[in-house]
């Protein structure tokens, strides 16, 4: 069994639709802090937070080793503030060296 906690600085890619039609794309930075609790060698439930400069959501996952060192994560975010999308699929492939 081991507990696993981790925090990633990121940068999201952002799509604005201007009025005339034309796109405009920007890099916003965030942070991403997750912990998992592993008890066994391929399924693992896990929580993630993740705090953006205008939208922050809530994570709660579960990863599944698909090989030594890698693993794929799936999981539902969950908008926590006005701005946030209501709801968010999210996949993760994870490989540790």
């Amino acid at each position: 069994e081991q507990v696993n906690v981790t925090g990633n600085g990121i940068l999201n890619l952002v799509r604005k639709i201007k009025a005339n039609g034309d796109d405009e794309w920007d890099l916003r930075p965030g942070i991403s802090v997750g912990a998992s609790y592993r008890t066994g060698t391929i399924i693992t439930p896990g929580i993630e937070l993740l705090i953006l400069e205008d939208q922050s959501r809530i994570t709660p996952g579960v990863y599944v080793a698909v090989a030594p060192n890698v693993r794929v994560s799936a999981g539902l975010g969950i908008g926590i503030e006005h701005r946030a999308d209501d709801l968010q699929l999210k996949t993760l492939l994870q490989v540790e060296f």
